[in-house]
């Protein structure tokens, strides 16, 4: 996204499985069908997208605690206002002990919606 800035939410997808993003995709269009959804398969493809993001609601992140704590997108999300769920072995590891929300495989739409609604509250 170059100059343009993208007003109102998006919700972020970081996955580098290609079906799983599809699937949570059509969760999210179905939770929120006004708002935009990004999907990238790396932290490096999503980084340039979210410099014309205004706001994000919520980001679905495969990382553990420890690579995305670190990460510049952990800075970027929090700094446009954003939940992050992490997703993946080490996220279902130990990320609920760092303090974070994890979206646990396998999972269901219904779980995907709960996550949704405890970020948007």
């Amino acid at each position: 996204m170059s100059d343009a800035v993208v007003r109102g939410p998006i919700y972020l997808i970081v996955l580098s499985q290609a079906f799983v993003a599809l699937d949570l995709r059509m969760t999210i269009e179905e939770f929120d069908p006004t708002a935009p959804v990004v999907a990238a398969t790396s932290t490096a493809e999503a980084l340039p997208v979210l410099e014309g993001v205004d706001r994000i609601a919520v980001a679905f992140v495969d990382q553990g605690p420890g690579d995305y704590e670190q990460s510049a997108l952990a800075r970027i999300v929090a700094e446009k206002g954003g939940h992050v769920v992490l997703m993946g072995d080490r996220a279902e590891e130990d990320g609920a002990g760092h303090g974070y929300a994890v979206l646990e495989r396998p999972f269901l739409t219904a779980h995907v919606a709960d996550h949704l609604l405890a970020a948007l509250g």
